[in-house]
């Protein structure tokens, strides 16, 4: 007796992540953009410190708010049936840019 064809898909795991934007913002300055990378079927897991994501949460773009001056503290945890990987962005906030 044959049984019917299946189908298999295959899912790697999410790649080594990288997070792409302004390296130095001004306090208190809204529409900032960091991106990332697209992967197969994945949830994007965005938190910030010192910072106010005011879109994309749970895609692989975010625009966020800088908070006062320091440094803003950007994480991403991406992760599908094959696994999670995590990134990590400090953007500095500075009272004058170069």
């Amino acid at each position: 007796m044959t049984s019917d064809a299946a189908v298999l898909t295959v899912v790697a795991g999410p790649g080594t992540l990288v997070l792409t934007g302004e390296a130095a913002v001004l306090p208190n300055t809204a529409d900032h953009v960091v991106t990332t990378q697209q992967e197969q079927a994945a949830t994007y897991t965005w938190t910030s410190r010192n910072g106010t994501i005011t879109a994309g949460d749970g895609t692989p773009r975010i625009t966020y708010t800088a908070g006062r001056l320091g440094q803003v503290e950007l994480f991403l945890t991406v992760s599908n049936l094959a696994g999670t990987q995590g990134a990590y962005r400090n953007v500095v906030v500075a009272a004058s840019l170069p």
